[in-house]
């Protein structure tokens, strides 16, 4: 008798979406409500001056050019920087390679914030993927995530929590148990 392999993926769901505020440093289109007009960063023209404009959006040069007060207008729509980190510490994980499921649900979330047009990135202790968006992000991490291997150090990805943007998202993906790494990166973000 002769015997085949055959490897077997797991059944991908949508996550249901998760709550994110708005990044003031976004710079493109998209999926999120701004409160009002005004409130982006995204330049879309100008207009005359409507009462209860902010004045820091007052145009002077076009307002002194025309003789009428002019206010810069922007976009409604916005979008965020989210961030998945991952602690990968080899002597934490439960299950390795096929069996672990943290790659899977970071890139399931990674791949719902990309279809919605925000910046993601994804941090581990010997990883670092930049922001970026769109298919050839996503495609990027699903290669990292596929070839990385777990680490066998600690802290090393905390650095680059230091330079994030404002109001952006961290997703943690760590195990239950209270190891030294979770509790200090815990710590950390505290902060």
């Amino acid at each position: 008798s002769r015997t085949e392999e055959i490897e077997v993926y797991p059944l991908v769901v949508e996550t249901p979406a998760l709550k994110k505020s708005i990044s003031p440093n976004s710079t493109e289109f998209g999926f999120y409500d701004v409160q009002k007009k005004g409130e982006s960063n995204l330049f879309i023209g100008t207009r005359e001056y409507r009462h209860g404009d902010p004045v820091k959006h007052i145009n002077w040069k076009l307002s002194q050019k025309t003789r009428t007060l002019i206010v810069n207008e922007y976009e409604k729509n916005t979008n965020t920087y989210v961030t998945l980190l991952l602690d990968l510490e080899l002597t934490s994980q439960v299950g390795l390679g096929s069996v672990s499921t943290w790659e899977d649900l970071a890139l399931s979330i990674a791949a719902n914030e990309i279809r919605q047009r925000n910046y993601v990135q994804v941090l581990s202790q010997d990883l670092h993927l930049p922001f970026g968006t769109g298919e050839l992000q996503l495609v990027s991490i699903e290669r990292h995530f596929t070839y990385h291997e777990l680490s066998k150090s600690g802290l090393s990805h905390l650095k680059h929590l230091e330079s994030l943007p404002s109001q952006s998202q961290i997703y943690f993906f760590c195990p239950l148990l209270a190891t030294t790494n979770v509790t200090e990166t815990l710590r950390t973000l505290k902060q």
